[in-house]
């Protein structure tokens, strides 16, 4: 159910956005074999309750920020226990009665995702609640996996930007993560399928199922994990070549001679740097 009673700009800074149904459905249909009734099932950002399935779990627990969308929940979906709270502030078992042990806890759900220090919609995107210091992030999708960590969950069925595994300087930041999950299964879907976000330039999301592991993961894990797509076909990073292989991906920092009465021009940029910096500039520097 789409989050009607938010404004644009409250959908951004929260991340709240519609997940479609086949979707949800795809996230269950990961984590039901693992469902026993000793199981408890929570979303710590449950919007309307989309993802708060009854499969025979002993207990299902939905928690969100926002109090209207708890209002909503609760008329949405019965056999909840639901918490109006920040779920990432003071992350612990006990602040949602979830036993420390006795209890498979496993998390669904699509959880917010905003960077700040992305140049799309930056003007806008601000995060003005508690986030637990060990947790903390510039991205909420981020802080978000860590306190699943902190929840001590045996698995989590989220959704979240594929970028967060396959581009390595995201997954060092995952580091307390991974130190305690490996990642079993993941489909990956388009951005662009969500109403809300159709308009915007789409990006993969992957619908990741981790399973608490002592080994946890490492970067080379993901590079030859073969994900799954919606139409069936197989990914697997470590089939492609990549072009930092070859050229130098960024500019050197280390002083070079250069000729007088010199144009310079760096051609590998993503769209930030395309939006921050000239193409053309006169003098030399780390950025030509």
């Amino acid at each position: 159910m789409s989050q009607t009673h938010l404004g644009y700009k409250d959908r951004v800074n929260l991340g709240s956005y519609y997940t479609p149904p086949k979707f949800v459905k795809l996230a269950w249909k990961l984590i039901e074999p693992y469902i026993d009734s000793q199981t408890t099932i929570i979303d710590t950002a449950c919007g309307y309750g989309d993802f708060l399935k009854n499969r025979g779990q002993l207990n299902t627990i939905g928690c969100d920020i926002d109090e209207d969308a708890i209002v909503i929940a609760k008329k949405n979906t019965d056999k909840v226990q639901f918490f109006q709270t920040n779920s990432l502030h003071n992350v612990s078992r006990g602040k949602f009665g979830i036993p420390q042990q006795s209890t498979k806890l496993i998390v669904v759900g699509n959880p917010p995702y905003n960077d700040k220090t992305s140049l799309i919609r930056h003007k806008i995107k601000n995060v003005d609640f508690d986030v637990d210091v060990d947790i903390k992030s510039r991205d909420l999708g981020i802080s978000f996996l860590r306190s699943y960590n902190k929840l001590e969950a045996d698995f989590i069925c989220v959704l979240h930007p594929l970028s967060y595994l396959i581009k390595q300087t995201n997954f060092k930041h995952l580091k307390e993560f991974t130190a305690h999950y490996k990642l079993i299964d993941g489909i990956l879907i388009s951005s662009g399928e969500f109403p809300e976000s159709a308009t915007h330039t789409p990006f993969p999301i992957i619908i990741a199922l981790y399973q608490r592991d002592t080994l946890g993961m490492e970067y080379s894990d993901i590079r030859s994990f073969a994900f799954r797509t919606v139409g069936g076909n197989g990914f697997c990073l470590s089939d492609f070549e990549y072009i930092t292989n070859y050229i130098t991906k960024y500019p050197s920092k280390q002083h070079q001679v250069i000729p007088d009465n010199s144009l310079f021009f760096w051609t590998m940029r993503d769209i930030n740097a395309l939006k921050r910096n000239r193409t053309f500039v006169q003098n030399y520097s780390s950025n030509t």
